[in-house]
């Protein structure tokens, strides 16, 4: 549960810098005062419309944005969840064990 715990925390911190860069991305785009935008799609960079680019950026930023809410829920229903196990185990053990990272 530990090791589940730290990778969703490692997800939430990675999903935010995608979300900061898509955002900054955006900007960047809607500042320019260019028909066409060049945007990279997995190793190839594509000339794509204002319009087009703006679309797939959005869509790409809500992606990311649903991914990042199911990783804060399962933070949260992982640390809830460790919780109780801890609290039941220092019942059972008391000083005995240390679950403390």
């Amino acid at each position: 549960m530990n090791k589940n715990f730290h990778e969703y925390e490692a997800e939430v911190k990675s999903l935010e810098e995608k979300l900061h860069s898509f955002e900054d991305a955006l900007d960047e785009i809607e500042l320019a005062a260019e028909d066409n935008a060049t945007v990279m799609i997995g190793e190839s960079f594509v000339t794509l419309t204002e319009t087009q680019a703006l679309e797939r950026l959005n869509n790409l930023k809500a992606e990311c944005i649903a991914k990042l809410e199911k990783a804060k829920e399962n933070i949260e229903a992982s640390g809830k969840e460790m919780d109780t196990l801890k609290g039941d185990l220092y019942a059972r053990f008391g000083k005995l064990i240390n679950l403390d990272e």
